[in-house]
């Protein structure tokens, strides 16, 4: 399905039970996300209207469309980061989102030493009544949010 096609795609929100790109974040991706923390990149909005955002990577200067079956309430000029490790999952002041999209870039690959970036792992837990992500950093020991 192309991106513009997800105009038209019918979802109850209040009773959304997918788990298709645009809809409701799993907790496994949630979990496997957390687990690459060299996966995110920065993305800029360039406009956003109802469902789809138009979105602009800061270092690559490629431009995309993502979708999300929810309004998120963005605005242009915000700054968000975005992984595609599993899925492209969204991040920002409303959490994690997963989201459609049409981007042309492929997702971080892995370094060739992934333990270099242990610490910057996080655990992944999924909202179940919102269907969104939260990243739960640790530091200094304890776990914070």
């Amino acid at each position: 399905m192309r991106i513009k096609e997800l105009q038209d795609e019918v979802c109850d929100r209040a009773a959304c039970a997918s788990y298709r790109p645009g809809h409701l974040m799993h907790w496994i991706q949630a979990k496997l996300t957390a687990r690459n923390p060299w996966g995110w990149r920065d993305v800029i909005v360039i406009a956003a209207g109802g469902e789809f955002i138009e979105l602009r990577y800061l270092v690559e200067d490629v431009e995309f469309t993502a979708w999300h079956h929810d309004a998120l309430g963005l605005a242009p000029a915000e700054v968000l980061r975005v992984n595609q490790s599993h899925g492209m999952v969204l991040q920002g002041r409303f959490g994690q989102v997963y989201v459609a999209h049409d981007s042309p870039l492929a997702a971080v690959p892995t370094p060739e030493h992934p333990e270099l970036w242990a610490a910057e792992a996080s655990v992944g837990v999924v909202d179940l009544g919102t269907g969104r992500g939260i990243n739960i950093h640790r530091e200094f020991g304890a776990e914070t949010v």
